[in-house]
């Protein structure tokens, strides 16, 4: 077996050069700054959801719980 010392992907002759993160890749960015601002605005009601992230979260925990001690007082009730 030869020991290549020339590309992480195991071919002498390739010319990628291995970053920190794996292969490095030079090409253009696909949009601009001013682009990417434009197409991922945040809507009033995105805003209004992430203002009020943390108590839906805690209120899906409650009916969660809620559901599952009802669905233990029925099968209590059933096989008693």
């Amino acid at each position: 077996m030869k020991n290549n010392k020339g590309c992480p992907c195991g071919d002498n002759e390739c010319d990628k050069k291995e970053s920190g993160q794996g292969l490095e890749v030079k090409g253009k960015p696909l949009l601009s700054n001013k682009e990417y601002n434009i197409l991922h605005k945040r809507t009033y009601f995105e805003k209004w959801l992430d203002q009020y992230n943390h108590i839906m979260e805690f209120s899906r925990t409650v009916i969660q719980l809620l559901a599952l001690i009802l669905q233990l007082v029925i099968l209590w009730k059933l096989f008693s």
